[in-house]
């Protein structure tokens, strides 16, 4: 049976490891040991990917820049409907801090949208009266 997770699985099927019969410290944290799920070689919990075969063991999240989450609500606010791509990819991750920056992306995305349908609305209706008063004047 193989694991499809991304996530390290203990000691599947009892598969023995290189650090066997190294003494009772070794037996003490292979019980507590993770390995790979694709290889099935130890690896240790702070592991990002398996050096064995370069499994992606855990997501890499190196956090968000003030200036990166600046270009997302400016894209967001100022032209509207490409502000979804980055909300929802940003919601999409399993970070609650990029989660949240993803909701607002959305929010003022959509906000933005109903703003921009709206004024320009106004405005055609605005230029038609104009031309239809205009045409009917003569």
């Amino acid at each position: 049976m193989e694991n499809n997770s991304s996530q390290p699985i203990s000691n599947p099927n009892n598969v023995p490891n290189s650090n066997a019969g190294s003494g009772a410290l070794n037996n003490q944290n292979n019980q507590s040991q993770l390995f790979c799920p694709v290889c099935h070689q130890p690896v240790k919990p702070e592991y990002y990917f398996c050096p064995n075969c370069g499994e992606n063991l855990k997501e890499v999240f190196g956090g968000i820049s003030v200036w990166t989450q600046i270009g997302i609500y400016f894209i967001s606010v100022f032209l509207p409907p490409l502000g979804f791509w980055p909300g929802v990819k940003y919601f999409m991750k399993p970070n609650p801090q990029a989660k949240k920056i993803g909701i607002i992306a959305i929010v003022l995305t959509f906000l933005s949208s109903i703003i921009t349908i709206w004024l320009i609305y106004g405005e055609s209706m605005t230029y038609l009266n104009t031309l239809k008063q205009s045409l009917t004047g003569f």
